[in-house]
C-alpha cells in the first residue's frame, strides 16, 4: 500500500512540473538566456530537474517564477528510513557571492521557506509514522549554460511536527539539467 502511495505522489510531482513548465511556456515572454551582467547561464530556462545526494538523498526539481525566484521541491529517502516530498520557494541573489569575494562568479546564493511531508517506516514521530516539516533552504548554485547543467550545495534546518517535535538539519549536493 505504501508504495501505491509513494507513486501516486511521484506521478503528482511529475505532473504538476510539466504543467507548471507549460503555463510558463504558454503565458511568458521568452525567457532570457542570460544574466544582467552578460555572462550566459541556465538561469532563463524554466525548469531543471535532477538529484540530491545528502540527506535525504533523491530526485529535485526546480521551476523558475523569474529570474530571482523559484520553486524547488522534490522527493527523496533518508539514511534513517523515512521519505520525503517536499517544495520550497526560493529567493536568487545573482551578485552576492561576486560582491562577497570581489571577483565575477556564475554561482547564486539562495534562501527560501517550505514545507513537507514526512513518511516513516518506523514510528520516528511518536506513535506516528507521518509528520509535517517546515523548512529554510540556504544554498549556492553555479549554473552553466551549455549544456544547461546547475550544480548546488545546500543546507536546510527545518522542524518536524507531528505527535510530537523536532529539530531536523538536511542538506546536500546535486545537479540539475535545465530544459
Amino acid at each position: 500500500m505504501k508504495n501505491k502511495i509513494y507513486i501516486l505522489i511521484f506521478g503528482a510531482l511529475l505532473f504538476n512540473v510539466q504543467a507548471l513548465a507549460q503555463i510558463k511556456k504558454n503565458s511568458a515572454p521568452a525567457a532570457e538566456t542570460s544574466s544582467s551582467d552578460g555572462y550566459e547561464s541556465a538561469r532563463g530556462k524554466p525548469t531543471g530537474l535532477g538529484f540530491i545526494l545528502g540527506e535525504p538523498s533523491g530526485f529535485s526539481f526546480q521551476f523558475n517564477a523569474n529570474q530571482l525566484q523559484t520553486w524547488n521541491g522534490g522527493l527523496a529517502w533518508s539514511f534513517d528510513h523515512w521519505f520525503q516530498i517536499w517544495t520550497d520557494y526560493t529567493w536568487h541573489f545573482p551578485r552576492f557571492v561576486s560582491d562577497l569575494i570581489k571577483e565575477h562568479t556564475m554561482m547564486d546564493a539562495y534562501i527560501g521557506i517550505g514545507v513537507g511531508l514526512v513518511f516513516a517506516e518506523k514510528s520516528h514521530f511518536g506513535n506516528k509514522s507521518f509528520g509535517v516539516l517546515a523548512r529554510v533552504p540556504l544554498g549556492l548554485e553555479y549554473k552553466l549554460h551549455n549544456p544547461s547543467l546547475g550544480f548546488f550545495l545546500e543546507l536546510v534546518p527545518g522542524i518536524i511536527f507531528g505527535p510530537s517535535t523536532s529539530g531536523k538539519l538536511q542538506g546536500g549536493i546535486g545537479a540539475r539539467y535545465y530544459f
